[in-house]
């Protein structure tokens, strides 16, 4: 198989939704909250999560439906007894043990990270507000602003992975799982269902910074995952679900990144660690998130890996980082020292994501620079290869990337071959990397109607589109886009900031960078309104709906409803809405077959 083909395959079975999706087809997932709001404290240190549904479903008619609380994370960890909680931090390796996950507790800690805080510091870290002399709150949990929850499921069908199906068949019943990472320097499970907290991690690197937290003058630490990123990977010879996070500030911008071991988060031990490892001049980790995994091509097995930006001053580039052992032998991938534009680039890289094969080992690398560039990292050979070719560029955007945690590129399958869609400023392209990727993408114009715009390719553009893929200038310079998710089948949720500090949302097509779509099954394609202004992110929701079903032999179809809410004042109002659909096989597995094959005009 060549390498656009296994793209292709392997694009779609990355089609998964990432924001908050409607109820699923087994009993616990069709409990699960829709959304998960991020709210300020009393204070400006303190924090809520509030765990929120409504009746989502497009059989009914109105787009304004009532919230129901399901629970507060804060309300809920206020009323534990403190010996309940199961909070760890990690000891780094000495000449006789190695690198640990502890209780943070002061019997379990060695005398260098004793040193480094007091044990009204650590009682304070674990919830108890009795000294009237620590730093005051009304809550136990921090702020998690700028950050985002990331919900874990138990495994999910990877075919075409030895050992996985047994794997996703022993784990298929434990708890969904809600991470969110806040200022304390606390990394927190939830129960996505009842909020109860599972496990706490607070990394190493920053549990100083999190213990000076605890005078009231100190600064906050930082948050240690703001950008989480959760994945089945082979560890030890065994299948686990791994959470990887970045983290980067405080007084001195100390920066690190591990990676936790969470496939059992109902066990007496909720979790393990696989290793801590912070920045150093030799490894200049840039701590920005979200860190990516990938399985790298070996002379037998394949090698599990995780992907890391480096920080200037060092040259841009990637770490590779094995996950089984951290210290060494890394490795570093540089760029070009030309951009696509001929001159020399020096530009730091943003956000980085990855492109797998069917198998599920890594092809490529996609990152994008601060100057608007994309990069594409070949991985298919890198392991062999010493040192390892630098990266391309294949396409550069205007606007440059001035967000701390910007949008990382997306791989979208179609039925030509695979987009690569990222984002700077108030720009949006989807590139193709394959046989058309010197040609010009096709030009997709905004026009204003009602409280939003309609998206559609300029004149005669539209065919070109899904071949040389698309370009989009949002109708705001000054607005910038924060997130690009996949919207399982076939579209894109771009979300924006305006300069008054309110978002816009925005259902696209992936394949045409168009706003349109059917309103019903079997109905016209038709534009829609999109790009609506809110206060807070929306919230993607999926509905399944009765389809076609695949007799012996024959194809049949999966159909969706696709929707876009917005959560303000205790009311969820949805803001666009499609039914999308795509083919599948006799057995649901489509993906197995060939490349996607999407609804498209």
């Amino acid at each position: 198989m060549n390498l656009r083909a296994a793209l292709m395959l392997a694009c779609v079975l990355a089609l998964l939704p990432v924001l908050a999706v409607a109820a699923g087809n087994d009993s616990t997932a069709g409990q699960l909250p829709l959304a998960y709001q991020i709210e300020p404290g009393a204070k400006s240190w303190t924090g809520r999560l509030r765990a929120v549904g409504w009746q989502a479903s497009l059989v009914g008619t109105d787009d304004r439906q009532p919230l129901s609380g399901l629970w507060e994370a804060g309300a809920l960890l206020d009323a534990r007894q403190l010996p309940s909680r199961r909070i760890y931090t990690s000891l780094p390796a000495s000449m006789l043990q190695p690198e640990r996950l502890v209780a943070l507790q002061w019997p379990d800690l060695d005398d260098a990270t004793r040193e480094r805080l007091d044990v009204q510091q650590l009682a304070w870290l674990r919830g108890d507000n009795a000294n009237p002399a620590l730093r005051p709150r009304e809550t136990r949990l921090a702020s998690a602003r700028g950050a985002r929850v990331l919900v874990v499921a138990p495994p999910a069908w990877q075919p075409g992975q030895p050992g996985h199906a047994p794997f996703r068949v022993r784990h298929a019943q434990r708890p969904h799982m809600a991470w969110l990472g806040t200022v304390d320097g606390q990394l927190h499970g939830f129960d996505a269902l009842t909020g109860e907290e599972r496990a706490v991690y607070l990394p190493r690197t920053l549990l100083p910074l999190a213990a000076a937290m605890a005078e009231s003058r100190a600064p906050v630490a930082p948050n240690p995952c703001p950008r989480p990123e959760s994945t089945d990977a082979v560890v030890g010879g065994a299948w686990r679900t791994l959470l990887l996070c970045a983290f980067r500030g405080g007084p001195e911008d100390i920066a690190g990144v591990f990676a936790l071991d969470i496939t059992e988060p109902d066990a007496a031990l909720p979790l393990r660690l696989l290793w801590e490892q912070a920045a150093t001049p030799a490894l200049p980790l840039a701590g920005i998130g979200p860190v990516r995994v990938a399985a790298l091509s070996d002379s037998q097995a394949p090698r599990w890996h995780a992907i890391a930006l480096l920080a200037p001053p060092a040259e841009p580039g990637l770490a590779l980082l094995p996950l089984d052992t951290p210290a060494a032998p890394w490795r570093m991938l540089r760029v070009a020292g030309q951009g696509c534009d001929g001159k020399p680039s020096a530009a730091a890289l943003r956000a980085v994501t990855v492109a797998k094969a069917f198998d599920g080992t890594a092809l490529a690398a996609y990152a994008t620079d601060a100057d608007g560039q994309l990069w594409r990292f070949a991985l298919g050979d890198v392991l062999r290869q010493q040192p390892a070719p630098p990266a391309t560029c294949l396409y550069r955007l205007r606007g440059g990337v001035d967000l701390a945690e910007p949008a990382p590129p997306v791989v979208l399958g179609t039925p030509a071959q695979p987009l690569v869609v990222y984002a700077a400023g108030n720009e949006l392209a989807a590139v193709a990397d394959g046989t058309h990727a010197a040609s010009q993408p096709a030009s997709i114009e905004v026009r204003a109607q009602g409280a939003g715009f309609v998206l559609q390719a300029a004149p005669g553009q539209r065919p070109s589109a899904q071949t040389v893929g698309w370009h989009l200038v949002l109708p705001d310079a000054d607005e910038q886009i924060e997130r690009v998710s996949l919207a399982s089948p076939g579209y894109l949720v771009v979300v924006t900031r305006l300069p008054d500090g309110r978002q816009r949302s925005y259902l696209v097509l992936g394949a045409t960078g168009e706003s349109v779509g059917r309103k019903t099954d079997g109905a016209p394609v038709l534009p829609f309104v999109t790009g609506q202004v809110s206060e807070g992110p929306p919230i993607f929701t999926r509905e399944t709906l009765p389809g076609m079903t695949p007799q012996a032999g024959s194809a049949g179809r999966e159909v969706h409803a696709l929707a876009l809410w917005a959560v303000e004042n205790g009311v969820a109002t949805r803001l666009a809405h499609v039914v999308a659909s795509r083919r599948t096989g006799r057995l649901a597995w489509r993906e197995l077959a060939g490349p996607a094959k999407e609804t498209a005009p």
